[in-house]
């Protein structure tokens, strides 16, 4: 089994409407502090009508990173960034 592999998912929703957004792109941008970046894109998926995007990525070892989710929504006129900080322990 290995420690550093982990899932990310994205459930995306209207802030107005609260419905979630059909056919929406995903990209994941995963940095460690003072290393490289590796970039995933979420592939989508539902459960029953529920809607979501989910991928893989691994920490290469313990610490900080940063990961930024790039969102892509039909007819949108630019895409949406969205970052949080993880702590690998």
């Amino acid at each position: 089994m290995n420690h550093h592999l982990h899932h990310i998912q994205i459930a995306p929703f209207d802030a107005k409407t609260f419905e979630r957004i059909a056919g929406a792109r995903f990209t994941a941008t995963i940095a460690e502090l003072g290393r490289g970046e590796k970039q995933i894109v979420l592939a989508p998926f539902s459960v029953g009508e529920a809607l979501s995007s989910a991928g893989y990525f691994e920490f290469s070892k313990l610490g900080c990173y940063t990961i930024d989710v790039r969102i892509e929504r039909p007819g949108a006129a630019r895409p949406v960034h969205t970052s949080f900080d993880c702590q690998h322990h």
